[in-house]
């Protein structure tokens, strides 16, 4: 009897100390093939041209269709294996009704994936069967997918494009006053999807810093300003960010959202060395997919967009932060040469080969993949069926329930037993300290190079995690008290490798984890713990909150005249990491009278419907980071107002010239309505500017027509059509030569710009003007479509007379503009070039 109560009791501890194995992902169902099973007609044709042996894994791809090549196919996720079989997929739809973008497999052995149906972006999350298990976020589509991937921590990071009709006459010449300008944030949220990390481009960016232009084939006209196409977060947690119309990596200190650095485009700050000088300045160009390396390089596929010859490639930096010095190691360049507009990816491998997806280059027949060794020897090609690409291709092992290593040991206490043998490495030693045994006892180390699923944990702030994740089970034991050794340098741990700690849980897959006590052994650059329990152990580097900096308002704008009849949205932007936000509203400056005071707000805007008619309100919004309280931010003003419209410039004064340059008509109201702009004269309808027009920022680009004569009794009247709000100049203004004439929007007479000498010219002429105190001063030259082409001052001045001179080499003979802006006032002048 007492023998079977001990096998009893042996098969019992068996049974509670056995690892829990996760989901069998591979249980088969419709998208998983099997051996017998024959593949739709409608998937197309993958082209595997093996050439050597590669690394093993899985290919991740999408199918996606561009109608002007046809779609013949349909659209697909598809995974493959080394050999060119499909071993998985799902249908996403046909032609362009429905497709699928970035197919991966994140650090937690989870796919996810972009679905674009009708105006709508999906972020999806699967199992490795393709199953859908969660969706994260749906957004109307903006010219590009999002970016998402999940951290493994259990958070995730993920990108939005964002699209705001924004006033750009200010910061690009001759621009648009309702432009439609279209940029990516960043987002981080917790595993509740609450939003924690906030990163508005606007707020860190200038308009200026990008290399697109604005698309005036659209009305109104367009402006993708700087579309994000990778993030990555670094072993310490900061954020490395492609900004690919900026031709820009740059690093977000994820605590505060400032920029720490910033790689390429018109703000670089790294030297480049062996770098191919024939692409100097912008030496990768529109790049794609950042990623930094275990030894703390960064790999990107720069799509050459601005280079000269325009060739996309694979390319490995090596950054020294410290210096500022940024190093080539490694590139690839198929051959003939690639060119991918749009899209592409670069993924290093463990044994050291390079898998290469070239985005839309396949569309029209070039290769859609190639995996590389670290010769650049070609070991694989792959093509898609023409007018197919796949944005971004990937390769990872599918499996994540079966580990990398596995090791055990029949354990005596005193004894210090090394889990690691021959190549089967956990990186893990344990001095067995104390034990109560039953017989043949046993630990069994299970090394899994990928992440936790479902991680909790008791830190408010999760802590950063590795990306390795290591089993324990024991056999035969009752109780054991070890002191377990993790090598760091072996878990590929290298930043701050004294700061991380131990964190374990019971049961794999499942509930708390909790820190561990750990001591850093400096000499043998071990984590140390002493434990009595086992189960799950990951390694994360504890996040300590910090407060936040003050909070950005971004709408309604300051004084702004709201309608009355409709919620209030407030807008703001966090600045760095936040829990949460609180919000107040008064009837006074000083925040006597509080009105709303919402405090504990996961969220970065909110409709405020307690509004009184023809009542002044005053708003401040600050953030909380796990407790700590950030200041609060400026104060802004909004008052309510029924209906209105009120034409403020021209308003009577204004001397415009009859040029090619927009004139800016502008107007408050608070309506949503279009409008109709008539040109009146002696008080007549001279001419319709535009009918129907659509203003969302109460203001219109007018390029004064020819058929426009010159005269001083002008004035602007602005209609809405729906809601017959009319509103008209106060008083006239001039529409003048500008051959002849000095132009200056608000008119100081101490403010001059005289006409260049000479002119005609050739080569060289001179600019005199005078200001009459100090000021901010900027003189420009501008083509005749307004577009500037050389700032000549751009600098505070005190006041006096000044000169400056333009040499004109590299510019066609033609009529040009040189332009003063003093404190916001605007005088312009004509020259000629003669050659």
């Amino acid at each position: 009897m007492k023998y079977i109560l001990k096998i009893v009791l042996v098969l019992l501890l068996i049974i509670n100390f056995t690892e829990l194995k996760s989901e069998d992902f591979f249980a088969k169902n419709n998208f998983l093939l099997g051996e017998n099973d024959s593949l739709p007609k409608d998937i197309p044709p993958i082209l595997f041209h093996k050439i050597k042996e590669m690394s093993p894994g899985y290919f991740f791809l999408t199918t996606s269709p561009d109608t002007a090549y046809g779609n013949e196919f349909a659209n697909y996720n598809l995974i493959i294996d080394k050999d060119g079989k499909i071993s998985a997929y799902n249908k996403i739809g046909n032609n362009l009704d429905a497709f699928s973008y970035n197919l991966m497999q994140n650090v937690n052995g989870l796919l996810s994936y972009t679905e674009i149906k009708g105006d709508k972006a999906t972020l999806f999350i699967t199992d490795t069967a393709l199953t859908k298990k969660d969706s994260i976020i749906t957004q109307k589509t903006v010219w590009n997918t999002p970016f998402f991937k999940i951290l493994a921590n259990g958070h995730y990071l993920m990108v939005k494009h964002e699209q705001e009709y924004i006033d750009l006459s200010d910061k690009i010449s001759n621009s648009d006053p309702n432009t439609l300008v279209v940029y990516s944030d960043i987002y981080e949220l917790d595993s509740k999807k609450n939003i924690v990390f906030y990163w508005r481009a606007l707020d860190y960016l200038n308009i200026e810093d990008s290399y697109n232009s604005i698309n005036y084939k659209y009305s109104p006209p367009q402006f993708n300003f700087n579309r994000i196409t990778g993030v990555e977060q670094d072993a310490t947690g900061n954020l490395l960010v492609s900004h690919a119309n900026l031709s820009e990596i740059s690093k977000i200190n994820k605590q505060t959202g400032d920029l720490m650095w910033r790689l390429g485009g018109k703000n670089n700050q790294f030297t480049f060395i062996d770098e191919n000088e024939e692409n100097s300045p912008v030496y990768f160009s529109y790049q794609n997919d950042i990623t930094r390396l275990a030894n703390g390089n960064i790999t990107m596929f720069d799509n050459g967009f601005q280079h000269k010859e325009q060739v996309s490639r694979a390319v490995e930096y090596n950054l020294d932060e410290a210096n500022k010095v940024c190093k080539l190691v490694w590139e690839y360049k198929s051959k003939p040469g690639i060119f991918s507009k749009y899209n592409g990816s670069v993924q290093k491998q463990a044994n050291g080969n390079t898998v290469i997806g070239w985005g839309n280059a396949s569309l029209k027949g070039d290769l859609a993949m190639t995996e590389v060794d670290r010769d650049n020897n070609v070991l694989l090609e792959v093509n898609l069926p023409y007018g197919y690409s796949s944005p971004k291709i990937t390769k990872s092992s599918w499996s994540f329930s079966s580990p990398v290593a596995k090791a055990s040991a029949e354990i005596l206490r005193g004894n210090t037993y090394n889990f690691n043998k021959g190549n089967q490495i956990t990186c893990t030693k344990m001095l067995i300290k104390e034990l109560v045994e039953i017989f043949y006892p046993m630990i069994f180390v299970n090394k899994y190079n990928f992440a936790p699923v479902n991680p909790e944990f008791e830190d408010t702030i999760p802590p950063i995690v590795f990306p390795t994740r290591l089993v324990v089970t024991l056999r035969g034991l009752i109780s054991v008290d070890v002191e377990a050794r993790f090598n760091t340098s072996c878990l590929g741990i290298t930043e701050q490798p004294q700061n991380w700690r131990v964190y374990s849980r019971k049961t794999p897959g499942s509930g708390v984890f909790q820190q561990v006590k750990t001591v850093y052994d400096e000499k043998t650059g071990e984590l140390v713990i002493n434990t009595s329990d086992f189960g799950e152990f990951i390694f994360g580097l504890p996040q300590q909150p910090v407060k936040p900096k003050h909070t950005l308002l971004i709408a309604p704008q300051n004084q702004a005249n709201v309608n009355q009849s409709k919620p209030v949205e407030l807008r703001w932007s966090p600045h760095g990491y936040f829990s949460d936000c609180r919000v107040q509203v008064a009837e006074d400056f000083n925040f006597k009278k509080i009105i709303l005071d919402t405090a504990g707000l996961k969220s970065i805007k909110f409709n405020f419907n307690k509004i009184e008619s023809g009542k002044s309100y005053y708003w401040r919004v600050k953030s909380n980071n796990s407790g700590i309280s950030g200041d609060w931010s400026e104060i802004r003003e909004f008052t309510s107002k029924n209906d209105f419209i009120d034409l403020t410039v021209p308003d009577g004064g204004q001397r415009w010239l009859k040029d090619s340059l927009r004139k800016i008509i502008r107007w408050d109201w608070n309506v949503d309505d279009k409008v109709r702009i008539e040109l009146l004269k002696d008080g007549m309808v001279f001419s319709v500017i535009a009918d129907s027009a659509f203003c969302p920022n109460g203001a219109y680009g007018w390029v004064i027509p020819d058929y426009v004569p010159y005269d001083s009794s002008y004035k602007i009247r602005v209609t809405g059509i729906n809601t017959k709000l009319e509103t008209e100049s106060q008083n006239v203004f001039a529409i003048v030569d500008p051959l002849t004439s000095v132009v200056n929007d608000e008119p100081d007479g101490n403010v001059s710009l005289g006409q260049n000498a000479p002119n005609p010219f050739s080569n060289d002429t001179r600019i005199e003007f005078s200001i009459p105190s100090r000021g901010r001063v900027l003189l420009t030259v501008c083509n005749i479509l307004g577009e500037k082409i050389a700032t000549l001052i751009d600098n505070e001045l005190s006041a006096g007379e000044y000169k400056a001179d333009w040499n004109s080499d590299g510019f066609p003979s033609g009529q040009y503009y040189y332009k003063l802006d003093y404190n916001g006032k605007v005088l312009t002048r004509k020259m000629t070039i003669i050659k």
